[in-house]
């Protein structure tokens, strides 16, 4: 039920749209259906959390569609808070172990969420970001369509990526794709958990000096161990032979992008 109430209420951030020009639903302002969400949703966590304290893949669901919409509205603090929270139950649940992940059910669907709930999590510790209020400085950044100021935050989750844990279903949003190389839904995804395992295990350390050649040893370590493995689809000389098929594609691959040239600045 919480799930189903952050769901709606992040989704009713994105309305009034070009689709969807009315400010309420069925007579409703959006307004009163955000506040009235929000509201059960406080009354309700306090309860799940005394019936069940260790939490539980659906608890991470719905504290991560809290932070989103803090994070869409402006509200970083709140949106940190929710990674933090979130990380904390997947840990407590095991959500970063694939044999926990293989025990917990028979069912391949749950398993596979389980996956992708993780991945997400592991990007947004990653790239926990505060819009450019700037609107000089946002006009610089046009190149990149928009970037964004990382919060100074220390990551919650390891550094290490399990392999077993990334997603690796593919499910009927791209089953009638007729090739196994077609990008799928969830694509963008895994490739930026990959961006990001890469960076957070080859930053530079912190309070020395700039050191010209090992940033060089990192950037050709980066494009032979990552660039250079990215599907035609996401390259950098990209292929666009599914970009009708799947319409959200080009929009992925931009995010992409602007996720690899922001960690390279």
């Amino acid at each position: 039920m919480i799930l189903i109430l952050r769901v709606c209420c992040y989704a009713s951030e994105f309305l009034p749209s070009p689709k969807y020009t009315i400010d309420s639903v069925k007579g409703v302002p959006l307004v009163e259906i955000q506040r009235l969400c929000e509201q059960v949703v406080q009354l309700l966590n306090p309860i799940c959390v005394r019936l069940d304290p260790r939490g539980s893949l659906v608890r991470v669901q719905h504290i991560a569609y809290g932070g989103l919409a803090a994070g869409s509205v402006g509200r970083m603090n709140g949106f940190w808070e929710s990674v933090s929270c979130a990380s904390r139950v997947a840990q407590r649940i095991g959500l970063h172990l694939d044999s926990v992940i293989s025990a917990s059910s028979t069912d391949e669907m749950d398993k596979e969420m389980r996956r992708r709930t993780f991945c997400n999590l592991y990007i947004w510790d990653r790239y926990i970001r505060i819009p450019c209020p700037d609107l000089i400085l946002r006009a610089v950044l046009t190149l990149s369509s928009y970037l964004s100021r990382h919060l100074d935050r220390i990551p919650f989750l390891s550094d290490s990526l399990n392999a077993d844990v990334l997603p690796r279903m593919r499910l009927p949003d791209s089953a009638d794709l007729p090739s196994l190389e077609a990008p799928n839904a969830f694509t963008e995804r895994i490739l930026r958990a990959r961006l990001a395992q890469f960076w957070r295990n080859n930053r530079p350390p912190r309070g020395l000096e700039w050191d010209v050649m090992a940033a060089e040893a990192r950037y050709e370590e980066f494009c032979s161990s990552y660039l250079a493995t990215l599907p035609p689809a996401f390259a950098l000389e990209l292929d666009k032979q599914w970009d009708e098929r799947l319409p959200t594609l080009p929009m992925q691959r931009q995010l992409l992008h602007i996720a690899t040239f922001e960690l390279l600045c």
